[in-house]
């Protein structure tokens, strides 16, 4: 009977993924830091984050947003956490149905 070849390479474990369309507070904290949580990041697909922060460096107490690639640092007129998620949402579902559009027509000719 044959001995089993054992593989080269052990498979490394995969990093667990990010849920799914829910706000994270993903917040850089420091040592001994009050835990106030200043930024938040929707994932809604693996590598298409949306991000809300009001604490960006340049922007201290603005809201702004960033979604790669469409929006960099874009400030929000927003005067709290909910409602600067909300307009993210709204501005990235305005940009895919934009682009939808544009590509729909591209097809047509």
């Amino acid at each position: 009977m044959k001995a089993q070849k054992q593989p080269r390479f052990r498979e490394m474990p995969r990093p667990p993924q990010p849920e799914l369309y829910v706000w994270r507070d993903t917040t850089g904290y420091s040592r001994g830091e009050i835990r106030t949580p200043t930024t938040w990041t929707m994932t809604l697909q693996p590598g298409f984050n949306i991000t809300v922060t009001c604490a960006h460096i340049y922007h201290r107490g603005a809201w702004v947003m960033h979604c790669e690639p469409w929006f960099n640092t874009s400030p929000l007129s927003a005067t709290s956490e909910e409602q600067a998620k909300a307009m993210a949402l709204d501005f990235v579902a305005t940009m895919i149905d934009n682009l939808g559009a544009a590509i729909r027509k591209a097809l047509a000719g």
